[in-house]
């Protein structure tokens, strides 16, 4: 009698502090509505570093028609290092 007690005081205080909990992605954590926005990157400031020795880098800048990548990570290859840039305009058009 004493456990089927102490369950159900667990239970209630479980299920009032559970009572708060949901999954509401309409607001972000301060109640504020959110928003969702596709920003393209400007390519022509787009661009990568290259570290190919403990002191030497390479900076490539701007993309071309044929070219619209850059390099980010460890290349496999040559073991040397890349660092990505991106330019992505957040004032109005």
């Amino acid at each position: 009698m004493r456990n089927f007690k102490l369950f159900s005081i667990a239970l209630a205080f479980a299920v009032l502090t559970l009572t708060g909990c949901r999954d509401d992605h309409y607001h972000d954590d301060y109640g504020r509505n959110s928003y969702t926005t596709q920003i393209v990157s400007d390519p022509a400031y787009d661009g990568d570093i290259e570290q190919t020795s403990s002191s030497t880098y390479t900076v490539t800048q701007g993309m071309s028609s044929g070219v619209q990548s850059v390099f980010v990570g460890i290349d496999p290859n040559t073991s040397t290092e890349f660092r990505t840039f991106l330019n992505f305009p957040l004032a109005g058009n």
